[in-house]
């Protein structure tokens, strides 16, 4: 009878080993929009490319909810306590279109051990809990948890989710460094700037530093008439309880013209330029101006109609401050080469997500360093007379690099008349006053002569007329 009794026990405790309690589904599922699943207007209001995380532990999905909304760590990158990659999901997949509709995931093999299932040897019953990611829409947790039966395919309900976006306008106001609004004080604002606004790829939402930005603007915008800009800006809201901030980029994109601060990289354009460089070409005090890279020119200049005056009367330095730093460089669209950037860090209110905005409290300066003229005049003879010939253009002593054109026939009579007409373009960084100048090394030839010549002209004026006398 003992033996009997032992024998029934240990059938018992043996029961259990002799079923494996392994059980496996299938689920099925679609994130859609709120507002979209809401809207009369759209059709399929599906989310694809959603990272869909599945969790068998509520504890562990809350931890990595957590993680994220601290520093924004996606459970991807969850790091045990000796600081190694731990996955805490149980599996991980992405939405996608399929069957027609936008945002289906599925998880096939899903499987779990139960020695005590809900339905015995032939079924049981699981509970599963979601999380749910996308950059626009934030880390989502799903409202419930969902309970899947073993051995068939799961159609679960569907998970609406709203975007958890900050906004924040961005506003600035860009102007030359260089040049006065006219009938103002103020400087020039420069209108048809663009602006570029580069945004984070993951950041750290209390500091909002980051790493790496996208390669492509997300917002680009002109400055207008007055020299401004304005952009609404979205970025993804974390789960925390206090003001959230994101760093952005800008760049500021206007031909010919550079970030003012970065100008003293430039070496001096006019250094090698002095009085005794070419003692054979014509120069003087009161014909030239030897721009040094100083906060004003002192030195005279003779009007091309022979007055005499002095630099700051034709062009009086701009004062006031630098603007915005743009003195950091980063290679923004991965192209090897590093971008002049103004960073700018925004802060959105968590508890008015869409009611925040941000001016930048200095005017942009941007600073013209390409620079082009008209160089006109004649070639004339002691008694006055035009002369038929040709006329050289160099910003070097050599005429390296040198422009030559030849004289026309500009009016015709009793004496033909000639002249000639050139364009020339420049660089230069270093300077403060709102007109640029330029030396350069001119030359004329009439018949068997050569006359040498120096001049100095200056950005956005018509008087660029240099003559040549043949002695």
């Amino acid at each position: 009878m003992k033996r009997s009794v032992l024998l029934l026990l240990l059938a018992v405790f043996l029961l259990p080993i002799g079923c494996d309690g392994v059980y496996d589904t299938s689920v099925q599922g679609v994130v859609v929009d709120w507002d979209d699943y809401n809207s009369a207007a759209v059709e399929d209001p599906g989310i694809n490319d959603v990272d869909v995380y599945l969790y068998l532990d509520e504890t562990l999905l809350d931890e990595d909810l957590t993680a994220w909304g601290n520093d924004g760590t996606l459970p991807d990158n969850r790091l045990n306590k000796k600081g190694v990659k731990e996955q805490a999901y149980y599996q991980k997949t992405t939405t996608a279109s399929s069957g027609g509709e936008n945002g289906v995931f599925n998880f096939n093999g899903l499987m779990w051990r139960n020695f005590f299932p809900e339905f015995g040897n032939d079924g049981d019953r699981a509970t599963l809990y979601f999380l749910f990611y996308h950059k626009d829409y934030g880390m989502v947790k799903a409202d419930n948890p969902v309970i899947a039966t073993s051995g068939v395919t799961n159609k679960l309900p569907q998970f609406r989710i709203k975007k958890a976006l900050c906004e924040v306008i961005l506003s600035g106001y860009v102007v030359d460094m260089n040049k006065k609004k006219e009938g103002s004080g103020s400087k020039l604002p420069l209108q048809g700037v663009t602006v570029g606004i580069y945004m984070p790829i993951e950041f750290n939402s209390s500091t909002g530093a980051a790493e790496a930005w996208e390669t492509e603007p997300k917002y680009t915008v002109l400055t207008d008439a007055d020299g401004r800009f304005e952009q609404k800006i979205n970025f993804t809201k974390r789960n925390e309880p206090v003001n959230q901030k994101c760093t952005v980029k800008l760049t500021f994109d206007l031909t010919d013209y550079v970030g003012y601060t970065l100008t003293s990289e430039a070496a001096n354009q006019y250094s090698g330029l002095n009085g005794d460089a070419v003692p054979e070409v014509e120069r003087d005090s009161a014909n030239w101006v030897l721009l040094n890279g100083s906060e004003s020119v002192s030195l005279s200049y003779k009007g091309f109609d022979g007055t005499a005056t002095t630099v700051s009367d034709i062009s009086e330095s701009v004062g006031g401050g630098a603007g915005p730093d743009f003195t950091e460089k980063y290679d923004i669209d991965n192209d090897g080469e590093d971008e002049v950037c103004l960073p700018v860090t925004l802060t959105c209110n968590t508890d008015n997500p869409n009611g925040s905005s941000y001016r930048l409290g200095e005017s942009v300066y941007l600073k013209q360093y390409r620079f082009s003229t008209t160089v006109a005049g004649s070639i004339l003879d002691s008694t006055g007379t035009t002369l038929n010939g040709s006329v050289t253009l160099s910003s070097a002593a050599d005429y390296s690099n040198s422009e030559t054109t030849k004289t026309q026939l500009i009016s015709s009579g009793d004496t033909p008349v000639y002249g000639y007409s050139m364009s020339y373009s420049w660089t230069v960084y270093n300077y403060s006053t709102e007109y640029a100048y330029q030396l350069v090394y001119m030359k004329a030839s009439a018949g068997s002569s050569n006359i040498d010549k120096g001049a100095t002209l200056i950005s956005g004026r018509s008087e660029n007329a240099v003559d040549f006398i043949k002695p």
